[in-house]
């Protein structure tokens, strides 16, 4: 950004990688194009990263079970999610 003549310092933004169980369409991880699985979530944040699940439609629930190889933060956004049984 530049105001009156000065450039703003360049600060990095990783928005988190969205999945909607509910999903069906093109998947890229944005909020309007989520990834149906938990799986593509995790294949897609960076270490560190943020996975948010969009549960406005409920159930919001998989049956995915998997080991998680990287250290991130799930989180449930519009109400509870299930994973695995």
């Amino acid at each position: 950004m530049i105001a009156n003549g000065n450039v703003s310092e360049i600060v990095p933004f990783e928005s988190p990688v969205w999945v909607d169980f509910n999903y069906i369409g093109a998947q890229v991880g944005t909020y309007q194009f989520p990834f149906e699985t938990l799986a593509g979530g995790v294949g897609a944040v960076a270490s560190g990263g943020t996975v948010a699940i969009k549960a406005n439609i409920l159930p919001s629930t998989s049956s995915e079970t998997m080991t998680l190889s990287k250290p991130m933060t799930l989180i449930s956004e519009g109400g509870p999610s299930s994973i695995g049984d």
